[in-house]
């Protein structure tokens, strides 16, 4: 078994992926409680537990729930150092851009672009490659080439521009911070890095961090789709919904 994915919870309200193999089990984010990282764990025939528990930046759908989950499963909490000065209440194993182990898992962080600071992470086992890389206003160059070569991938497809300049709820102010570099991917951001990481050797796509007011699971699938679609390429995309599990990918 390599690296299996799945998604507890993603969106604005809450936010905690599952990466997984046959003996180490590593939370991304702590956006949902304890009690649902167990039913999730529980759903998935886990055993309940959580060797590590990773965060990726200081905004509160990501960390509300980490010191309940980090004292529920007696995991150890990771953070880059400047996440970690954020989170002056949490007991933080603080790390730089540097690979570090969880048990058998491989993990390396990489740094994206959001209003605080945040980092995506890659994880490797016995050759099988796994990225996560959600809040992010904009993948450079640089990050396409720390994404290139997984096998399954979970990358942001926050918003359909159209969708969020015509929402009447939302501000200027705040759909230009939506749109900038330092926001959130569009789906068709989105589509574009699907089709380089499949033209890469990625066999597995899952669509994250959907707005629940600016998208909808069915659009960000058809874009990604088309674009796919239109090169010739192929791959099993899924999306990780707010109040679901999502589909497992992986081996």
């Amino acid at each position: 078994m390599g690296l299996k994915v799945c998604s507890l919870s993603s969106g604005s309200k809450g936010n905690s992926i599952l990466i997984y193999s046959e003996s180490t089990q590593i939370l991304v984010d702590a956006g949902i409680s304890a009690k649902k990282v167990l039913e999730g764990l529980t759903a998935l025939k886990l055993a309940p537990q959580l060797d590590a528990l990773l965060i990726t930046h200081s905004h509160y759908d990501h960390i509300r729930y980490c010191n309940e989950i980090k004292e529920a499963f007696s995991a150890e909490v990771y953070a880059h150092r400047l996440t970690a000065e954020d989170m002056p209440s949490v007991k933080v194993n603080a790390f730089d851009f540097h690979d570090f182990y969880i048990r058998d898992i491989t993990v390396s962080p990489f740094k994206l672009s959001h209003d605080v600071f945040c980092v995506g992470y890659n994880f490797f086992r016995c050759g099988s490659k796994v990225s996560v890389a959600t809040d992010t206003g904009v993948i450079d160059d640089e990050t396409l080439l720390r994404l290139e070569g997984s096998e399954s991938a979970v990358i942001e497809a926050n918003h359909d521009k159209n969708l969020l300049m015509s929402n009447p709820h939302y501000s200027l102010t705040l759909k230009r911070r939506i749109l900038s570099d330092r926001g959130h991917l569009s789906n068709d951001a989105s589509a574009e890095i699907a089709a380089f990481l499949v033209r890469t050797g990625t066999k597995n796509i899952m669509l994250a961090h959907l707005s629940e007011e600016n998208n909808y699971p069915e659009l960000a699938l058809d874009t990604v789709g088309k674009r796919l679609k239109a090169e010739r390429l192929s791959a099993f995309v899924t999306v990780a919904l707010q109040h679901k599990m999502s589909d497992i990918i992986g081996e």
